[in-house]
């Protein structure tokens, strides 16, 4: 399980035929980050954030492909870019619906790992 770093993915999938999962602490902050750093004018911020949480935690393709749109009508056109190009391309790597049947044990995110290092 990676953050979104393109470097990280990259190498992952270089070096280990398996499959990569985006840590869905790591995914939330970049969007929340992103999103917070668009137009100042975009009054709906809040509303995109959730639409977009709403996206992830889907559980069959269809009920993702209903909450991405309903994500897409409530962005700006700039932001509409950037989720088109970044996210829907790697929807396997960040969507519920794609673990659902994986060994992790409930785990989506990296920070029991990043805690477990930290304290070594």
């Amino acid at each position: 399980m990676l953050d979104k770093d393109f470097v990280k993915l990259k190498l992952a999938e270089e070096e280990f035929p398996v499959r990569r999962l985006l840590c869905v602490f790591h995914v939330i902050k970049v969007v929340k980050t992103r999103v917070a750093r668009s137009d100042p004018l975009v009054a709906y911020k809040q509303e995109i954030l959730t639409a977009f949480r709403r996206a992830l935690y889907t559980f069959t393709r269809a009920a993702f492909e209903a909450k991405w749109r309903e994500l897409i009508e409530v962005c700006p056109d700039h932001l509409n870019e950037y989720f088109r190009d970044n996210w829907y391309p790697i929807a396997d790597k960040w969507v519920m619906h794609h673990r659902k049947n994986l060994p992790a044990l409930g785990n989506t995110t990296n920070n029991r790992i990043e805690r477990f290092n930290l304290q070594y």
